[in-house]
């Protein structure tokens, strides 16, 4: 599983990752937004490219791209 997590400083939207499911988004009235999103993967080995774009102009963000296997 892929998780792919995003928080940027305006109120803006997020467009995930092709094949990712959005999980959650807030957003506050004005200052932040946050988002959260999976994919799960059925083999293990190189995901290639993942892109995720905001729609906030050239703001602060940060992202987070978080690999998990199984127990």
């Amino acid at each position: 599983m892929l998780v792919y997590a995003v928080g940027i400083t305006v109120a803006t939207t997020v467009n995930v990752p092709a094949g990712f499911t959005q999980e959650w988004s807030t957003t506050s009235n004005s200052s932040t937004t946050s988002e959260m999103s999976q994919e799960l993967f059925s083999s293990v080995g190189p995901t290639g490219t993942i892109h995720g774009t905001h729609n906030g102009g050239a703001n602060s963000n940060i992202t987070l791209l978080i690999a998990l296997k199984p127990a």
